[in-house]
């Protein structure tokens, strides 16, 4: 064992020494040893995150040059929760703009669930001011914006949707209601109607009286 560790410290001492001979040139090829073993730059990959979330947040100018950086108004937490609902809503009405589903009452398309998302994309009062007093093209505010902004001008919005609500759920509701109703009316006509139950009932009422 040990005899082994020596020898092969002599031979790599041996082959040192060859390229390490006087004259002989000796070359190392440094670039390929960073490339190898340097420690990756951080600053590096944080660069290309941030090159990525710009590739994300741009739209593409007039004229076809350079993108432009699309507009965000809102706080990030509620810039994320409106674009996970406007993807959905997309999705939902088939590409149909919800302000135009609102408007025209699109019940096909206006499902309970439907609804309860566009009850969260209700922009507040504040909300309103600042995406009003926007001076510039809708076009390029980011999705989130464009569709809040998109809800802004109709009248009532918070009211009409709960309307809605209410009556998508009304004609489930007195469908159950009936039907129980029903369930209840069968109920009072065979009591009424069981001979069994009426002679019981009056064997019940003499042993009282007795």
């Amino acid at each position: 064992g040990d005899g082994g560790s020596d020898g092969g410290a002599k031979g790599a001492a041996g082959a040192l020494e060859k390229l390490m001979e006087p004259g002989r040139a000796f070359e190392i090829d440094i670039s390929a040893l960073e490339g190898r073993f340097a420690r990756p730059d951080p600053s590096a990959r944080f660069r290309r995150a941030e090159s990525d979330n710009s590739d994300r947040s741009t739209v593409g100018s007039a004229d076809g040059g350079t993108p432009r950086a699309r507009v965000s108004l809102l706080e990030p937490k509620r810039s994320t929760s409106v674009g996970i609902v406007e993807n959905k809503l997309r999705g939902a009405l088939g590409g149909k703009p919800l302000r135009d589903a609102i408007l025209e009452v699109d019940e096909a398309l206006l499902t309970q669930d439907t609804l309860k998302m566009a009850l969260s994309a209700v922009p507040t009062t504040a909300e309103q001011a600042q995406l009003l007093a926007f001076q510039g093209e809708p076009s390029s505010l980011d999705r989130p914006e464009q569709l809040l902004r998109s809800l802004c001008g109709i009248p009532r919005l918070e009211g009409r949707i709960l309307a809605m609500m209410f009556k998508a759920q009304l004609e489930p509701d007195m469908d159950e209601l009936l039907q129980q109703v029903d369930s209840l009316k069968a109920a009072c006509e065979a009591v009424q109607g069981s001979a069994e139950l009426q002679a019981l009932m009056q064997i019940v009422l003499h042993i009282g009286n007795a």
